[in-house]
């Protein structure tokens, strides 16, 4: 199964959000990639970079990957 490379900003709604409620996000991402017959491989926050997050994943392919996530 193909690797894919994912990253991204949070938004200053979702940023507050998580200050607020401080919780471990792994498992909601990691629901998303199975949703899609694929498989988180690691989840990174990266501060201090150009991105917020960091993150591999397995899907079956490209189109399935950039359909779902840019919802």
């Amino acid at each position: 199964m193909p690797t894919f490379i994912g990253y991204g900003r949070f938004t200053r709604e979702a940023m507050r959000g998580m200050l607020q409620t401080p919780e471990d996000r792994t498992e909601p991402v990691s629901k998303l990639f199975e949703s899609l017959r694929g498989r988180l491989v690691s989840w990174h926050m990266t501060p201090g970079c150009d991105f917020d997050w960091m993150l591999l994943a397995e899907a079956p392919n490209e189109e399935v990957v950039a359909f779902r996530t840019s919802r």
